[in-house]
């Protein structure tokens, strides 16, 4: 698999700190539901004092006093990601379905043709 991120857009990554006295924003991966393969990546604001994270709106900028900017700059995060650790296409999911009913013998003779 092919990784598209540049190396300024890695860089921008590691350095990614937003965080004031009041509040913070992380990017972190969430797993999707039963039953549905991959993750989705998702921007979530603390604030100090509430219990759970919040959506990063403008609005829960100014909460934390975070400066507007940080609105564009997290969900550029967010896409970065969700490029760099895609979720499995349908046609690789459908193999992998297509493979677990086979027989036993027939799945191992599968796996060797792969290798």
């Amino acid at each position: 698999m092919k990784n598209n991120l540049q190396v300024e857009a890695i860089r921008a990554l590691r350095d990614y700190q937003a965080a004031t006295p009041l509040g913070h924003i992380c990017i972190i991966p969430r797993a999707l539901g039963y039953g549905e393969e991959g993750i989705v990546w998702e921007a979530r604001l603390y604030k100090k004092g509430l219990m759970g994270p919040l959506k990063v709106t403008e609005l829960a900028l100014e909460a934390i006093g975070a400066p507007p900017e940080w609105l564009v700059r997290s969900q550029e995060m967010v896409r970065l990601l969700t490029e760099a650790y895609p979720m499995p296409t349908p046609a690789i999911i459908a193999e992998a379905e297509k493979i677990a009913a086979l027989p036993e013998a027939e799945k191992r003779e599968a796996a060797t043709r792969e290798l």
